[in-house]
């Protein structure tokens, strides 16, 4: 087919596709011959549009088999049901989640391993009141309420 396409210009190529075309050669040569220049143009005019058209219907098959060819190669594929889809998704983000965590974990080791140790035994009593909190109790237990330092009046 490419041989075809690309060498659609010369006659030579035409009359090795189509040898019928030899005869229409043979009668042009002849009117070449003769003294009537009206009838040999009028055939080289017939000539280029039988050209015009054999070319047309090579090049709109060629086109044919190709669309054919791709609308075959994209029914093979088959398309995932939708709970697959589904299950596929959430697994990914689930992954995703996972690896997340894992990142932000390690960045609060190691922003707990750069801390002073006062610091870090104040953020573990405010992490215990936030929690307390959370949970719809009082922030500071019974003990620390009982025995806390009164302020003087």
């Amino acid at each position: 087919m490419i041989f075809i396409i690309t060498s659609v210009g010369t006659f030579g190529t035409w009359l090795a596709l189509f040898p019928s075309l030899s005869l229409l050669q043979d009668e042009t040569i002849k009117t070449r011959k003769s003294s009537n220049s009206e009838y040999t143009n009028f055939f080289m005019l017939h000539m280029r549009a039988l050209k015009r058209k054999i070319t047309i219907i090579i090049l709109l098959f060629a086109g044919a088999i190709f669309a054919s060819g791709n609308a075959i190669a994209q029914e093979k594929q088959k398309q995932k049901s939708v709970k697959k889809q589904r299950k596929e998704f959430i697994q990914l983000q689930e992954e995703r989640e996972e690896k997340s965590e894992k990142a932000l974990e390690q960045k609060r080791e190691k922003h707990l391993k750069i801390q002073a140790k006062e610091t870090r035994k104040r953020m573990r009593k405010n992490r215990k009141r936030m929690r307390r909190i959370k949970k719809g109790k009082h922030p500071e237990t019974l003990f620390q309420r009982i025995f806390k330092i009164k302020p003087k009046k």
